[in-house]
């Protein structure tokens, strides 16, 4: 069944459409359930100034009791209120949810033991965390003579939901870490549950990508992250709203009430110990699918997570709880397993994939008590010394993305064309922007715009940036332009100290010459000549130092009487050399790629043509379906996931902050 259709406005500013939500709907009197931070809200002035008589209400605790939402049900009744706002985290939207179903029923009678109806009263959400996602689930929690009850129907899913990403930069730093851990696991978890669906995959596949992608940033308060993972905490609380949680959640919350863990957390401790288990015993999986869907759930967290094996992937959450600094509990009392072991609700393991008696549920928390924190001092710095996880990765594409925004703004302040091309071009037409494993960005400009722009920025650039080329670098090693990063960062190309003028994040600038033929032997020739010097250009900066073959040998002979700069002039007059001549085809000798696949006609790149690159549109060949072809093959094809790897092996210092 399709969730409950919400209206959701996200994205800065966008509390400005409380007034507009009332107004529309023809509130008089909004009942507002608001938690003890209420105060400390930026947008707490302007709800007050509202042109409403609102009617507050904040008596309630952070795990609220029954009680406390009676008196709520009370005071929304006496005052004759009719909308329901709730702003703050999960508890004060919870209990909004609970005092809209309430509100309307008979006294006399427990409100949790009466035949739950939709009571009609609209409810609109802004939560001020990004965890749950509470604000479009049909679930809502509350305590009653000690239990909790969980309560659930479909009327208390919220109307309206306000998603403003600036309610997060002042989140303390457990909360943030806590409540994405939440998010994330929900959206795990989602993904496996049996009660997954078409719907939920969607959600949950989203949520997952854009934890990851802005893990980082968003620890750093960047803006775009905020905004991110403010939507994707929502979609993960409308993917469980269709799954419910798994067997983690089941496990967590205990550890929560004993140990004093958050809950996001708790969460996240349990479950890469639920996910190795699962990864061990697919033929428990009670799945009405079977366990070959397992398999597939499997094998998309692999894609997710940008790794070849299930068990790679469960490293690479190890990983993010590293790198969040946050610890596993350890057992404080022996009794303490047969407490958390009989607290966990057998209802939600229903939900779980694979089935967990008492001998399995006692094995995963002795991992999470006893081996959680030496698992990862063992095994996760040996599994980060092959790759880096990909929130680092996305960290280094926002650098990337920095540069060619500005590199943009520069062309079009000049009226200077340029294209995006390789790698670059390939993510803008299949991916809408960087290809999730590329760690650069590549464009190209006719040589006529890459000369003037060669000039124009030696006089007018930026002063952030270094300009790293033939014409102001004497060791420049390679036959593109770099515009380079000037200010520190935590990403570097350490094999360039002392070759390039700056070894921080890049652009790479081809330039496109002119060739009056595809295949003509002139072409070969020249091309052959041009690789020839570019491995002479190679040994003499210092970039290559490979003796070992009889070529390289006699390169490395030829070089000692060759000057540098004979190097640079013989290859530049090599790539100019039919500029002159008015041919029908471009050629970037500047690529490493073979140079037939470097080479397309001119009618390719004529009129004018964008893509969308990271919600930006940014200029690519008008046929730039026929260049990708010839460099890739068929471009649409994703490789291996074993090659799906950043090619220019940047160093991550963990210990430089900006």
């Amino acid at each position: 069944m399709p969730s409950k259709k919400q209206e959701i406005h996200s994205g800065y500013d966008s509390y400005l459409n409380i007034e507009k939500v009332l107004k529309a709907h023809g509130a008089k009197k909004p009942f507002m359930v608001c938690d003890s931070a209420f105060e400390f809200l930026f947008v707490k002035d302007y709800i007050k100034a509202l042109p409403f008589p609102i009617v507050f209400f904040s008596d309630f605790t952070p795990n609220p009791l029954y009680e406390d939402v009676v008196k709520g049900v009370n005071l929304f009744r006496e005052n004759g209120c009719d909308f329901i706002v709730s702003i703050g985290g999960g508890s004060a939207i919870d209990v909004a949810k609970c005092i809209k179903l309430y509100a309307k029923m008979p006294d006399g009678e427990v409100y949790l033991k009466q035949e739950y109806k939709d009571s009609g009263i609209p409810h609109m959400a802004i939560p001020t965390t990004a965890g749950t996602g509470s604000e479009s689930t049909r679930y809502a929690v509350c305590y009653y003579e000690g239990a909790k009850q969980s309560v659930t129907h479909e009327s208390i899913i919220p109307d309206y939901v306000i998603l403003e990403p600036a309610f997060l930069k002042t989140l303390p730093v457990y909360q943030k870490k806590a409540t994405l851990l939440d998010a994330l696991c929900q959206g795990i978890e989602s993904l496996w549950s049996v009660n997954s669906n078409e719907e939920s995959y969607g959600y949950s596949e989203k949520a997952i990508k854009a934890i990851l992608s802005n893990l980082e940033a968003y620890m750093k308060n960047d803006e775009k992250a905020l905004e991110q993972i403010s939507l994707a905490a929502n979609l993960s609380g409308r993917a469980i709203n269709i799954t419910q949680t798994t067997a983690a959640h089941a496990m967590s919350y205990k550890i929560t009430s004993l140990y004093g863990l958050a809950h996001g957390h708790a969460c996240a401790v349990c479950l890469p110990y639920v996910w190795r288990y699962m990864i061990a015993h697919p033929d428990e999986c009670i799945d009405a699918r079977g366990e070959k869907h397992l398999q597939k759930v499997f094998k998309k967290l692999c894609e997710l997570f940008y790794v070849d094996e299930p068990q790679q992937a469960v490293y690479r959450f190890f990983r993010i709880l590293q790198f969040l600094e946050m610890p596993f509990p350890t057992l404080k009392n022996p009794e303490d397993m047969e407490t958390l072991v009989s607290s966990v609700n057998p209802v939600r393991l229903k939900n779980n994939p694979v089935a967990l008696d008492r001998k399995a549920i006692t094995e995963i928390y002795t991992h999470v008590f006893k081996d959680g924190n030496n698992f990862q001092k063992k095994n996760i710095e040996k599994f980060l010394k092959k790759c880096h996880t990909t929130y680092e990765l996305e960290e280094l594409q926002q650098y990337a993305l920095e540069n060619l925004l500005n590199f943009d703004r520069f062309c079009k302040a000049h009226g200077l064309l340029y294209y995006l091309t390789e790698g670059t071009l390939l993510g803008a037409v299949r991916n809408g922007g960087f290809v999730p494993w590329d760690d650069d960005v590549d464009v190209c400009m006719t040589r006529d715009d890459y000369d003037r722009f060669l000039a124009l920025w030696q006089k007018e650039g930026s002063k952030d940036y270094i300009l790293d080329c033939f014409e102001t670098n004497r060791r420049h090693w390679t036959l593109c332009a770099k515009l380079q990063m000037k200010k520190e960062c935590r990403f570097s190309l350490k094999r360039l100290k002392g070759i390039a003028l700056s070894s921080a994040p890049s652009i790479d600038i081809f330039a496109l010459d002119s060739v009056p033929a595809k295949h003509s032997k002139a072409q070969k020739k020249t091309a052959d000549a041009i690789r020839f010097w570019r491995s002479m250009l190679w040994l003499k900066t210092g970039y290559s130092h490979d003796y070992s073959t009889l070529k390289w040998r006699l390169i490395k002979l030829l070089s000692f009487v060759t000057p540098l700069s004979v190097v640079r002039k013989r290859i530049s007059s090599l790539q100019r050399r039919f500029n002159a001549v008015d041919g029908d085809y471009y050629v970037n000798y500047g690529s490493l790629y073979d140079v037939q696949k470097e080479t397309w006609p001119k009618t390719w790149f004529e009129g004018t043509r964008t893509a969308a690159f990271e919600s930006h549109e940014l200029p690519i060949p008008q046929n730039a379906e026929a260049v990708l072809k010839t460099i890739y093959g068929d471009y649409m094809k994703l490789p291996p996931y074993s090659m799906r790897f950043p090619k220019h092996s940047y160093f991550v210092n963990t210990r430089v902050n900006e």
